[in-house]
């Protein structure tokens, strides 16, 4: 089961490594970070206006629908306390996600 949560405002207190970046080829799975076993929590969010990012927590690869991946629609921020290597999908090309790691 996936460790994601919804999140509805900031946490604080945390110094992040900032993630941010955009999809390098659209409907292909990449790796957003590795496995890190001094991890607190990463968050994820989706700023795009349209188009759902999948995210799969577990170590597997992301993919749209498929097991082990959760779904960000645009607009929602998650957090994961997984510290598996975390694998992020959307289907265009240069859609932009948001994500940091503490």
């Amino acid at each position: 089961m996936s460790t994601l949560e919804r999140v509805y405002r900031d946490q604080g207190g945390c110094n992040y490594v900032d993630l941010s970046g955009s999809i390098a080829t659209g409907g292909t799975a990449q790796t957003l970070v590795a496995a890190n076993a001094g991890r607190d929590h990463v968050f994820i969010g989706n700023p795009n206006s349209s188009g759902s990012l999948w995210v799969n927590d577990l170590g597997g690869t992301a993919a749209a629908n498929g097991a082990g991946s959760t779904e960000i629609p645009p607009g929602d921020v998650v957090k994961t306390r997984a510290r598996n290597a975390i694998s992020i999908i959307h289907a265009d090309t240069g859609a932009k996600f948001t994500a940091g790691e503490a």
